[in-house]
């Protein structure tokens, strides 16, 4: 790292908080390449409540702004953010437009009953904003609490004959005992707590966040990262100040599996940071050290179902004599409708799963008569946009394979692998795997792992 180093310059702070904040904020905006616990940060998905517009409305984020708004998350995957929407704009009825209609014609939302649509002028202020609370309570874990809450206004309103609003309250109830139901109670103590624990093997490091909220357990998340030559205090530490300083829902403790150099130091940034005393701990206790065990235990499952991929990537390093392990996989096909509409089409693989954000469409510019020159303006176009894979996975046969090797070894200094696969030419055979140093094509067993993973993603 120092002999690649150009020049060493200090920015002088007040003390070691306001450093680690720095050192935080440029790891994130400038992404140095030996930073890679803290530069890998995709900003964890957040649920952002616009409480400044006259009738806020939930969204999806990854950044907290500070404009007034109420944060909730992070939460470890977008999927269970969209869930988590869908279940209270359901349950709640809040509105999901981005701007209130002039015309007062409400949306579909309305019709089918999910939202109270505030345009139309039927639900009154109050009462549009008792549910914004009650969403509120929801998404700071407080369920108990919000049931109780909605209970007394179910009966309320039974007493006041309003027997269709009491019939509405009662279905919110048990919608939200459905969820508690769900929700194990892992403390007699009704405390705010996270609870980390880590499972670690040859430079995967899986780590299980518990959440646990006023003694019920409502949620686990799940990080991996993957550093050669980092330990697991280095990830631990790192995880914990790119988590925290960005999380909204802080408890009041992390229990921690294992000592860090700097907790003390790392506890008093984040308190300030969120203006309240958040502790960071080893467990003390029995329960909070079962707690612990039980975050380690997941945390070793999950990271065993990763190996299995990064085994399946040592694997074809080997079989197919590449020159790195493929983290990163593009494969390329070209696709067309009677030698119209051609289209070149890249798919991306990121450590044995989808990548989607990197998946590409090419327009084919030029007028070819066959595949490989195709091929050819792709890869000079893809080449042309950087940062390319550790493979390219070509859909076709030796001659595909050429065309490809021609325009990566006349245009990049430090050419990544690549190897092409055709489909068998019946029932009775399997694919076969073309690759650089072999004239004859490889055909693996039809049970192979590697063979199966490339006809993944090649289909």
């Amino acid at each position: 790292m120092l002999s690649k180093a150009r020049f060493l310059e200090f920015i002088v702070t007040s003390n070691e908080k306001e450093a680690l904040l720095l050192e935080s904020n440029l790891i994130k905006n400038n992404s140095p390449r030996y930073n890679v616990v803290l530069r890998d940060d995709k900003r964890y998905p957040l649920l952002r409540l616009s409480l400044r517009e006259e009738y806020p409305r939930l969204s999806i984020v990854r950044k907290i702004q500070k404009d007034g708004a109420l944060y909730f998350g992070p939460f470890h995957s977008s999927s269970s953010l969209k869930s988590t929407l869908r279940f209270i704009n359901k349950l709640f009825k809040l509105r999901t437009c981005k701007n209130l209609p002039k015309n007062g014609r409400p949306c579909l939302a309305y019709q089918i009953g999910r939202c109270l649509a505030p345009c139309k002028g039927d639900v009154s202020k109050e009462e549009y904003m008792e549910n914004v609370q009650n969403a509120i309570l929801f998404l700071k874990g407080k369920g108990k609490e919000l049931v109780e809450k909605l209970t007394e206004e179910m009966f309320a309103a039974a007493d006041r004959l309003e027997f269709e609003k009491a019939a509405r309250i009662r279905d919110q109830i048990n919608a939200i005992k459905k969820v508690l139901e769900k929700q194990q109670i892992v403390s007699p103590v009704p405390e705010n707590i996270d609870v980390i624990g880590m499972s670690y093997k040859e430079g995967l490091f899986q780590i299980v966040l518990l959440v646990i909220r006023d003694g019920f357990l409502i949620a686990s998340k799940n990080f991996l990262f993957k550093e050669k030559d980092e330990t697991p205090s280095q990830i631990l530490d790192a995880f914990i100040k790119q988590y925290y300083l960005d999380c909204e829902d802080i408890p009041d403790s992390i229990i921690i599996p294992f000592d860090l150099e700097e907790k003390a130091l790392i506890s008093s940034m984040i308190s300030d940071k969120h203006g309240k005393e958040v502790k960071i701990e080893l467990a003390q206790e029995p329960r909070k050290a079962e707690l612990v065990e039980m975050a380690y235990k997941n945390a070793q499952e999950l990271l065993k179902k990763e190996e299995i991929s990064s085994d399946v990537l040592s694997d074809m390093k080997e079989v197919l004599k590449l020159k790195d392990i493929p983290f990163r996989i593009e494969a390329v096909d070209i696709s067309q409708i009677r030698g119209e509409q051609r289209v070149g089409s890249i798919v991306a693989f990121k450590d044995g799963k989808p990548d989607k954000s990197r998946y590409r469409n090419f327009k084919i510019k030029g007028r070819y008569q066959d595949d490989y020159s195709m091929i050819k303006e792709i890869m000079e176009r893809r080449i042309k946009k950087g940062d390319l894979p550790d493979m390219f996975l070509i859909d076709g046969g030796r001659a595909h394979l050429l065309s490809a090797l021609q325009v990566i070894q006349q245009n990049v200094e430090d050419p990544p692998d690549v190897v092409a696969i055709a489909k068998a030419k019946d029932a009775h055979e399997t694919d076969k795997i073309y690759i650089k140093s072999r004239k004859e094509p490889l055909e693996l067993p039809s049970h192979h792992p590697a063979l199966l993973f490339l006809m993944k993603i090649r289909d």
